[in-house]
């Protein structure tokens, strides 16, 4: 239902800013269109941007790259999201792991943090439980 709601979420957001925009590159300038004068102050100084990304858990991703460099993708989320801290974690899989999908490890202060991922729960999932 959530994934339901938010496609539904995304198709109206692109099409309100496809309205936003062919009002803007119209030149149309009468009040017809119910935006607040902020707003329109605000949309005329946006730039037009590019095709939005994809979401990483986005189903298409399922074709486009169904086994995902999993190490590839903590160094970008720790770049991204957490400014390199994560640089002394180490990530790998554990081929004999079958009861749960991973564990991450740490000993004491300052000691070494240790992810280790199911080789043979994850590879079969779909791309979506790995990324998650």
């Amino acid at each position: 239902m959530a994934d339901a709601d938010f496609l539904l979420a995304l198709q109206l957001q692109d099409q309100f800013d496809n309205e936003v925009s062919a009002h803007v590159w119209s030149g149309d300038n009468s009040d017809s269109y119910p935006l607040s004068k902020k707003r329109k102050v605000d949309s005329y100084s946006r730039p037009v941007q590019p095709e939005k990304s994809l979401s990483i858990v986005d189903e298409s991703w399922e074709m486009l790259d169904p086994s995902p460099d999993v190490r590839a993708m903590f160094l970008q989320f720790n770049d991204m999201f957490f400014w390199g801290k994560l640089s002394g974690v180490e990530v790998r899989w554990s081929p004999r792991m079958t009861l749960c999908a991973g564990v991450c490890s740490y000993e004491g202060r300052g000691g070494l943090c240790s992810i280790r991922l199911s080789e043979p729960l994850l590879k079969l999932r779909p791309r979506k439980d790995l990324v998650e």
